[in-house]
């Protein structure tokens, strides 16, 4: 899935929170034949940098939310490659843990990493 397709998702998800499109349309003071546009049966325009960040600041999201997805909203499982049992089930925590964890530059995740086994080791004593 592509940023076009992902902040469509996100932005239908959040429009649907809302009540609609028109309530959507409110929301950013925009037409709704704007809004429609953007994310109706067929959108004829993608939802660029400069609306993404209007959608985020209208629903107090953080920067860049529009740009990732959120299955634990839109009620889809999200499996990950476990241990050779098999898959295993991630908590939304978890799924939102992970997509933070992925956002840090390689030296940061090795510091987390280590901060983190460091509190399991002092949690088993």
């Amino acid at each position: 899935m592509d940023i076009k397709q992902i902040r469509l998702k996100n932005t239908r998800y959040l429009a649907k929170s809302v009540g609609g499109g028109v309530a959507l349309a409110n929301k950013l003071d925009k037409s709704h034949q704007q809004v429609s546009n953007l994310i109706g049966c067929n959108p004829v325009k993608n939802i660029g940098h400069k609306i993404a960040k209007e959608i985020e600041a209208a629903f107090n999201k953080p920067d860049n939310w529009l740009d990732s997805l959120h299955p634990e909203l839109y009620g889809e499982e999200e499996k990950v490659a476990g241990t050779a049992k098999g898959s295993v089930d991630l908590s939304a925590d978890a799924l939102e843990f992970a997509r933070l964890f992925d956002e840090l530059s390689p030296i940061n995740q090795a510091a987390l990493s280590g901060a983190a086994k460091a509190f399991i080791d002092a949690q088993k004593n």
